[in-house]
């Protein structure tokens, strides 16, 4: 695979002033996991996955950033659609890895699945809230991942929100329901869970 698309983000109009604008804040990535998923680069990210293995590799896929963000969490809301590729090409269960990723597919179903703590907002959440900075056609396609690697589209979130209620009614670029068209099942329904 190659690099990942170029990042998306809304620029925030600023008044006119002589004062220069004062420069995003460096992240600090708590893994190269993390840090290849900022930075966009699907290459960076494959080889950091097969330099860390199997065991250390899904240590670092659940460990989260100062923001409570794993690295898929970081893909998604840059917009990082390769990445995400890459994060959840799954290799088959009791190979200890393969072409696509050292991750499992178990490992994957629960990255997929797993609720932030506080808000209990699952990737398919964070996805829905990216589109404030991320073209929709990009989070429709990452959704479509995420659905394909075992998210569930009915999981509610603490306040009782599927992702399909936190989608931006002015998204950066695209229109909301063609996000939230994506975000219901084949059957034109959601089959709704409890937050945990």
């Amino acid at each position: 695979m190659g690099g990942c698309g170029s990042k998306t983000a809304a620029k925030a109009a600023r008044p006119e002033t002589d004062a220069p604008a004062s420069p995003a804040p460096e992240y600090d990535a708590p893994t190269a996991i993390h840090a290849a998923c900022n930075a966009n680069d699907s290459e960076a990210l494959g080889e950091a996955l097969r330099k860390a293995g199997t065991r250390e590799a899904t240590n670092q896929a659940f460990m989260t950033d100062s923001g409570g963000d794993t690295a898929l969490a970081v893909a998604i809301r840059g917009g990082a659609e390769d990445c995400v590729a890459v994060l959840l090409a799954a290799a088959p269960e009791g190979t200890g890895g393969g072409a696509g990723s050292v991750l499992s597919e178990g490992t994957v179903k629960r990255l997929v699945q797993l609720a932030r703590p506080g808000t209990g907002d699952t990737p398919l959440h964070v996805c829905a809230r990216s589109a404030a900075n991320v073209p929709v056609s990009v989070c429709c396609r990452i959704v479509k991942q995420l659905v394909a690697a075992g998210a569930e589209l009915g999981k509610k979130n603490a306040f009782g929100n599927v992702a399909r209620d936190v989608v931006p009614p002015k998204p950066v670029e695209g229109e909301a329901s063609d996000l939230k068209d994506v975000l219901f099942d084949e059957t034109g329904e959601i089959r709704v869970h409890k937050a945990a």
